[in-house]
C-alpha cells in the first residue's frame, strides 16, 4: 500500500513540459522510458466504487508486471488541487477480482458484483523531477487516454499528471505554475475512470455526510444528517480496518457509538421499531471494535508510561499482541459476514429514507429541545448521584451518560436556533471535556485489570511481577489526577446543563 497525491493538468494537443531547474531546489526534469498501458476497469453497475472516489483496475505494461490495484481516497482536494488517495495493489490472474480487493470494498459496493465498466489504453510519456541527490521528488507524465468499446475507440483525453514523490505542496504548485505558464490548464481532480465514464461516475454515493444544519432545519432534517454521518463513517473506515489501522478502528468504533447514540436519542421520532433494531445491531459491532480500540489503548499507554520497564514487560507485551490479533480477527470476520452488508444495507436506507412520524417536518426548534431535555435529565441524574467520593463503577455509568448528552447536543445543537443553540453548543464543550476526564480515568481501570491478570498467568515471574506493580502505581496516580480533573468539571458541566434548560433543572 501507498499514497498518491498528484495534480491533474489539461492539455490540448502536443505539449513539451518547460524547464523546472532552480523550482524549489530541483535539479533537473529527466526523460523516463515511455509507456503503453492498459487498464480495465471494475465497479458495480450503478457505479458504486467511483461514487464513495475509489476505483479497482487490473493494468498492464508497467514494470514488475500486471497488477491489480485498489484505489481509496484518502482525504480531499484542497486549495492545493491535489487528489489524494491510497493504493492498494494485488497480484492475480485477470480473470477473477482478488477476494481481498473484494473484501476491502465490501462495504462501498454492500454485495454488488463487481463487473468491468471501462477499457482505458493510455501512451504515457514520462519525466523525473529530480532534486537534490539525484532523488525522485515528483514525476510528471503526459497520458494520451484512448477510451475503447470492444476494439473501437469512443473517446480519447489527454491530460498530465504531477505527483509527489517528496517534493511537498509548494514544490508541487510551484512546478504547477511553470506547467500552466507552458499552456497547460488546471482539472477537475477526479480518476482517468472517472472522466472515461462520465455524469454518473461524478454523482453522489448513496450516502454521504452531507455538511450542516441551521435553525432552519426540520426535525428530520436533524434525524437524516446525523445518521448519514454515521453511516459514511463507517464505510469509510471499512477499509482501515480490515488493514488494522489504528485510527480507522477508532473512528469506526466513534462511528458506531454514536450512531447508536442517535437511534435512541431520536427513537421517539421514529415510525415504528426500526431505530430500536438498528441500534441493537450495532451493538455487537460496537463490542467487538471496543475489544480492539481497548488493546491499541493499552499498548499506546504501555510505550508512553513505560519505556523504562520496557526489558521486563516481554510477556506483558506478547499477551497483549496475542489479545489485538485475536480481537481484531473477529472483527475482521464479522465486517465480512452476510449480516454486517445487511445492516449496512439498512443504514443507508434508514440514513436516506427514515420511516418518521409527522413531527419530521416540523422546525427542530419545536421538536427536539424536548428530546435533549431528555437524554439531560440522565446526565443530571447521574451527577446527582456521584458524592464526594464516587466509586469507580458510579464515574463509569456517568461517563456513558455524558457521552450520549455530548453526541446529543452535537446532533441536535446545529438546527436549533438563536439563544438554544449557541447555549448547546457551549455545553457541547462542556460534555465534551467531562467525558475526555472520565474516559482516561476508565483507560486506567481497564489497564490496570489487564496488569493483574497478566501477573497472575506469570505470577513466577518476578521482574515482570514487580514492573506490573510499578505499572499499578503509575495507573493509580493516574487514576487520582483524572478523578479530580473530573470532579472539578462535573460542576461545570451541571451549572451548563441547567443554563441551557432555562434554569428549570
Amino acid at each position: 500500500m501507498n499514497r498518491e497525491r498528484e495534480r491533474k493538468f489539461a492539455v490540448h494537443g502536443p505539449f513539451e513540459p518547460p524547464d523546472v531547474k532552480g523550482v524549489d531546489g530541483v535539479v533537473e526534469l529527466r526523460a523516463l522510458d515511455s509507456l503503453s498501458l492498459r487498464a480495465l476497469y471494475y465497479d458495480t453497475e450503478d457505479l458504486r466504487l467511483a461514487r464513495f472516489g475509489s476505483s479497482l483496475r487490473y493494468r498492464s505494461g508497467e514494470a514488475g508486471g500486471p497488477r491489480w490495484t485498489l484505489k481509496l481516497p484518502a482525504g480531499e482536494a484542497g486549495q492545493s488541487g491535489l487528489l489524494d488517495r491510497l493504493e492498494v495493489e494485488f497480484r492475480g490472474s485477470p480473470a477473477r477480482v482478488p477476494a481481498e480487493a473484494r473484501d476491502l470494498a465490501l462495504a462501498m459496493t454492500r454485495g454488488k458484483a463487481l463487473v468491468p465498466v471501462s477499457d482505458l489504453r493510455t501512451r504515457r510519456r514520462r519525466w523525473s523531477v529530480v532534486g537534490p541527490d539525484d532523488a525522485a521528488t515528483a514525476e510528471l507524465v503526459q497520458d494520451e487516454v484512448s477510451v475503447m468499446h470492444g476494439r473501437r475507440i469512443v473517446s480519447r483525453f489527454r491530460e498530465l499528471e504531477l505527483e509527489d514523490a517528496g517534493l511537498g505542496d509548494a514544490g508541487i504548485a510551484a512546478i504547477g505554475e511553470r506547467l500552466r505558464s507552458a499552456g497547460a490548464v488546471d482539472a477537475e481532480p477526479i480518476s482517468k475512470v472517472v472522466r472515461a465514464l462520465g455524469p454518473l461516475a461524478t454523482a453522489p454515493p448513496d450516502v454521504i455526510a452531507n455538511g450542516s444544519l441551521s435553525g432552519e432545519a426540520t426535525a428530520g432534517d436533524a434525524v437524516k444528517t446525523a445518521l448519514r454521518a454515521g453511516a459514511a463513517r463507517l464505510i469509510a473506515h471499512h477499509p482501515g480496518v480490515l488493514m488494522g489501522d489504528i485510527e480507522a478502528v477508532h473512528q469506526m468504533r466513534v462511528a458506531t457509538r454514536r450512531l447508536r447514540a442517535d437511534l435512541r436519542t431520536f427513537g421517539p421520532l421514529a415510525l415504528g421499531p426500526w431505530a430500536a433494531e438498528l441500534r441493537d445491531r450495532l451493538e455487537p459491532l460496537a463490542d467487538l471494535q471496543g475489544a480492539v480500540r481497548d488493546t491499541d489503548v493499552m499498548a499506546g499507554a504501555i510505550a508512553d508510561q513505560a519505556a523504562d520497564l520496557a526489558g521486563d514487560l516481554g510477556p506483558l507485551v506478547d499477551s497483549l499482541r496475542s489479545r489485538h490479533d485475536a480481537a481484531h480477527a473477529r472483527l475482521r470476520a464479522s465486517l465480512l459476514d452476510e449480516a454486517y452488508v445487511t445492516l449496512l444495507e439498512r443504514l443507508v436506507g434508514a440514513a436516506n429514507q427514515p420511516s418518521l412520524r409527522a413531527g419530521e417536518r416540523r422546525r427542530s426548534d419545536d421538536v427536539l429541545p424536548a428530546l435533549l431535555d431528555g437524554v439531560l435529565e440522565t446526565v443530571i441524574r447521574r451527577i446527582d448521584r456521584i458524592g464526594k467520593h464516587p466509586t469507580g463503577e458510579r464515574l463509569h455509568q456517568l461517563r456513558l451518560a455524558t457521552k450520549r448528552g455530548r453526541y446529543a447536543t452535537e446532533a441536535i445543537g446545529p438546527s436549533l436556533s438563536g439563544d438554544a443553540g449557541r447555549r448547546t453548543a457551549k455545553l457541547s464543550g462542556r460534555l465534551r471535556e467531562l467525558q475526555e476526564a472520565l474516559g482516561d480515568h476508565q483507560d486506567t481501570v481497564v489497564m490496570e485489570a489487564f496488569l493483574r491478570e497478566v501477573a497472575r498467568e506469570h505470577a513466577a515471574d518476578g521482574a515482570l511481577c514487580l514492573a506490573i506493580g510499578r505499572m499499578i502505581e503509575r495507573q493509580h496516580r493516574r487514576r487520582r489526577s483524572a478523578r479530580n480533573l473530573a470532579m472539578r468539571r462535573i460542576g461545570r458541566t451541571a451549572r451548563a446543563i441547567r443554563v441551557r434548560g432555562g434554569g428549570h433543572r
